[in-house]
């Protein structure tokens, strides 16, 4: 056998004089000396039949058009591909999970399920997520003393139990780069809030550090009835539901999971670097799919998470984490 060709696609085109039956057992006879995948196209319908029953008894399956075979040869190079896949571990982390099941359990004593972005944080934080610098402010003053200890600019968010669209209600500033702009921020969500949703209960507006330029990503857990926990990575922003580039794995994911997940979507050689722009930190990237797997073993009762978006830097510069949301089922899980 020749060690250039890994697998055959036999194609007939019948004339008058062919003898399709003789060619079936012909190719029969000699996939069966070989150890290579063997595929058929006979074109035609009637004329090829008795040959057709022939392939089929050897084991060798026939495909009406010769691109439906190039077809199954690909997907079995790709299986094949798979099976001899690098092996890698799952990695367990150090976090803080006494932390989040306070959390978790002080949100149901109070007979809630959604987590404001303030106590959202603290759960990433837990579990080891690069974060901002944030803190809620309860009134104006409060805002401007963040900002001046936080330093310019900042983003404002309300923080409220009953908000989880915060742009759709005028709950979010960005870029605020002055303390006096910050105290008047404060007045302009709150008020704007208020009067979109006159029931909300305000808990305050959080300040937090904008993050330097980078690639928006986003990260995402929901739970399907039949096969539990579902992670995704796709690109971030505004516009992930329009774009709906995204890919899906099972939880729990394994480092070589997590970089294929990132590799997998249409979008990926931005990560590689895009007109000028340097590669992005895809480790870290990683990193934050393999701790996201990790909160989902260990808070099965995690009804959806998104991160949206996590700001990507450059290689070997980390991401961040400029927004999440988490909603929890309405009755604990074990």
């Amino acid at each position: 056998a020749d060690p250039g060709v890994d697998g055959v696609v036999v194609l007939l085109t019948p004339q008058s004089m062919t003898d399709i039956e003789a060619i079936a057992h012909t190719v029969g006879a000699e996939a069966a000396a070989q150890d290579k995948p063997v595929l058929a196209s006979f074109l035609g319908h009637v004329d090829i039949s008795a040959g057709v029953q022939i392939l089929e008894r050897n084991g060798i399956p026939n495909y009406p058009f010769p691109e439906n075979a190039a077809r199954s040869l690909a997907a079995m190079f790709r299986y094949t591909q798979w099976l001899h896949r690098p092996r890698t571990r799952e990695r367990t982390f150090q976090v803080n999970a006494g932390r989040v099941r306070e959390i978790f359990d002080r949100i149901r004593a109070e007979g809630r399920t959604f987590l404001p972005e303030a106590e959202a944080l603290e759960v990433l934080g837990a579990y080891g997520f690069p974060l901002l610098k944030h803190a809620v402010a309860r009134d104006p003053e409060e805002a401007a003393g963040l900002f001046a200890e936080f330093g310019g600019p900042v983003a404002m968010k309300i923080v409220s139990p009953d908000v989880v669209h915060k742009v759709d209600v005028g709950g979010v500033l960005l870029n605020i780069s002055t303390a006096e702009a910050a105290r008047a921020g404060f007045k302009q969500i709150t008020n704007g809030v208020k009067q979109k949703l006159p029931g909300a209960r305000l808990l305050g507006v959080e300040i937090q550090q904008m993050a330097a330029k980078g690639t928006e990503v986003i990260l995402g857990l929901s739970r399907d009835p039949a096969f539990g926990h579902i992670i995704m990575f796709g690109l971030g922003g505004t516009y992930v539901e329009v774009l709906k580039d995204v890919s899906f794995r099972l939880v729990p994911i394994r480092e070589l999971g997590a970089h294929n997940m990132i590799k997998s979507i249409r979008a990926a050689k931005v990560f590689e670097g895009f007109r000028g722009q340097p590669p992005a930190d895809i480790e870290a990237v990683a990193e934050c799919l393999e701790r996201l797997s990790q909160l989902a073993v260990d808070f099965p009762e995690i009804a959806e998470l998104d991160i949206n978006p996590l700001i990507v830097h450059a290689q070997g510069q980390g991401a961040r984490v400029a927004d999440v949301r988490i909603a929890l089922d309405a009755a604990p899980r074990s």
